[in-house]
């Protein structure tokens, strides 16, 4: 009986070590950005890299971390209107990607739909004449008691996990144009 009151005491102080982790955490709307040195002629290859979703092969993190992903195309595969939807494995699940926004070598705005679920997502990609940006905003938890105890968790996780991987990305398109 001793080692059971032993063993529950422990999980319980883990369970309130994760709730006040939880709660001191920075919890923030700050959107993921990442960046990467540019000039007008990279800026232009990569324009047109992510401007085609059929080009996505090329550099997409997420293509190379599900080589076997199935995907399908619209019939308009590059420009505004631009989609295509996915399956894959455990590490890319699946989705579809719209190209929202295209204004030719100045910004370029993806909508995302993650999981069965079809959660909404968008990003930005930002050129100028020395940067190229990725830029997407985080969506705080809906409720806000969970939020409160969730939200911290939520940006250290989508920083981490996102950031690396438009990072991954911004690098993959520019060593491709280079």
């Amino acid at each position: 009986m001793h080692v059971f009151k032993t063993i529950l005491s422990l999980i319980l102080i883990f369970v309130l070590a994760l709730i006040f982790i939880g709660v001191v955490l920075p919890s923030s709307t700050e959107p993921i950005k990442a960046s990467i040195e540019s000039d007008a002629y990279i800026n232009a290859c990569v324009y047109n890299q992510i401007n085609d979703v059929k080009k996505w092969d090329n550099w997409s993190v997420w293509h190379h971390k599900d080589p076997k992903m199935v995907k399908n195309y619209d019939t308009l595969t590059t420009g505004e209107g631009a989609h295509y939807s996915w399956k894959g494995n455990y590490k890319v699940g699946e989705g579809e990607i719209y190209i929202t926004k295209s204004i030719p070598n100045k910004e370029i705005e993806l909508t995302m739909y993650f999981g069965p679920e079809k959660d909404k997502n968008t990003s930005k990609i930002t050129f100028d004449d020395q940067e190229i940006t990725w830029t997407m905003p985080i969506k705080p938890i809906e409720n806000p008691i969970l939020n409160f105890f969730l939200g911290g968790y939520q940006y250290i996780l989508m920083k981490y996990f996102v950031f690396e991987d438009f990072n991954t990305n911004l690098k993959n398109l520019t060593t491709n144009c280079k």
